[in-house]
């Protein structure tokens, strides 16, 4: 029943011109704002938290991410070790070319 009153709302407001679209906006965000300072509690102490884990599932039960980013413990890169060269150091070489 509420699925059905929604689809009839979208239907409406898709004829709205911009500027009715954008009154309603205001309209509902002031509705909203009255509605929340009205009640106990505010909309964010109402949800129950999820844990990271519960949180990353739905982002892909919901299509919102492919995959998941690999953890930040992945294995740490190898410590630089820079290739000796014979002759003269490189920076010199570019100091002497650009004279």
């Amino acid at each position: 029943m509420i699925s059905y009153k929604i689809e009839q709302v979208e239907k409406s407001i898709l004829g709205l011109s911009i500027h009715d679209k954008l009154e309603l906006i205001e309209l509902l965000v002031h509705e909203l704002r009255s509605s929340v300072a009205a009640s106990d509690q505010g909309p964010a102490s109402r949800i129950n938290p999820l844990s990271e884990d519960e949180f990353k599932r739905q982002l892909l039960q919901f299509g919102l991410m492919n995959s998941l980013p690999t953890s930040p413990d992945s294995p740490p890169r190898p410590t630089f070790q820079p290739v000796t060269i014979p002759g003269e150091p490189l920076s010199e070489t570019i100091i002497r070319e650009r004279r």
